[in-house]
């Protein structure tokens, strides 16, 4: 019997619209983000996808003030 895949996925991969739209940016900085590898991407193919979670670690290291 084939392994059942979960409905809900809490880390999935997003495009570059959806990070963008995540970070309240335009899709510009993330297409740099990617080129400067200051965020880790995930390729499928010739498309480029960037993990949930990934973004939610580049929000938590940017962020100033944070409690240590």
């Amino acid at each position: 019997m084939p392994e059942q895949l979960p409905l809900f996925d809490p880390d999935p991969l997003l495009d570059k619209r959806q990070v963008a739209q995540r970070l309240n940016v335009g899709p510009c900085f993330v297409e740099r983000l990617i080129a400067e590898k200051r965020i880790p991407y995930v390729k499928v193919g010739r498309h480029v996808r960037v993990r949930a979670l990934a973004i939610d670690a580049f929000i938590g290291q940017n962020t100033v003030g944070r409690p240590a």
